[in-house]
């Protein structure tokens, strides 16, 4: 760039050293997508958290939206668990029970029926044996619904970090893909001025269009892969669509 502004060499010279850059800044965002990625896989992994740069694109949100999908199903578990616990504490015995029976029944086959009625009542004793396996199987139940809101939100936390840095990538991604695009194409104009005054020879002129061409649809492809990023964090958000 600063041969170019003192004037000695030509700005189509400047324009693809510039494309060779954005190309490299391009792949190196990539890269840094990729390692921020790996790093909230080894955290959901590990279970610990990595110590992350300076540079980190994305920052984690101050909380989840209650509604999110996921979590809410977890919440409604653990509280019927957590009821069901301390439903299983209050009732230390089973209901009463009040039954009403009928008998008919015979010696033999001649002798007259003797038919008789009965009431039954039950009531159930509040004892360790009965009292203690309810007990523990609703707290296991608690205890189990519990571990998987925790797990749930965890994983939230790790799919909403990732996403966020794939999408800060991804636009960045895409701003260097426009501007590489938009000096391809004055690259590929200078070129077609240079041929029309017979400086330049058509096989540059097509290698340059070509390289156009490729940038222009690489910028289309990388606004592609943002709106897939933004569609992707929605949805580790909770966003119902």
């Amino acid at each position: 760039e600063r041969r170019h502004k003192a004037g000695d060499l030509a700005r189509t010279d400047f324009l693809a050293a510039r494309m060779e850059t954005l190309a490299v800044m391009r792949e190196l965002a990539a890269r840094e997508v990729a390692r921020d990625a790996a790093r909230a896989e080894l955290k959901r992994l590990a279970g610990v958290e990595q110590p992350a740069p300076a540079e980190t694109l994305a920052s984690m949100p101050s909380h989840i939206d209650p509604s999110h999908p996921e979590l809410a199903a977890r919440q409604a578990a653990l509280t019927a668990a957590r009821q069901k616990f301390q439903a299983a504490q209050h009732n230390r015995r089973d209901a009463p029970e009040l039954s009403l029976f009928g008998r008919r029944e015979r010696s033999t086959s001649v002798a007259d029926y003797d038919n008789s009625l009965g009431v039954r009542f039950k009531l159930p004793l509040a004892t360790e044996a009965r009292n203690a396996p309810i007990l523990a199987q609703a707290q296991g139940e608690m205890e189990t619904a519990e571990a998987q809101l925790g797990q749930a939100q965890r994983a939230a936390e790790s799919a909403i970090r990732q996403s966020e840095s794939t999408l800060g990538g991804a636009r960045q991604t895409l701003d260097l893909a426009r501007q590489r695009a938009e000096l391809s194409q004055e690259h590929y104009r200078h070129l077609r001025r240079a041929f029309d005054y017979g400086e330049r020879d058509l096989a540059t002129l097509l290698r340059a269009k070509a390289l156009a061409d490729s940038a222009k649809l690489e910028a289309v492809l990388a606004q592609i892969e943002m709106e897939i990023a933004m569609s992707r964090l929605n949805q580790a958000l909770g966003v119902m669509p």
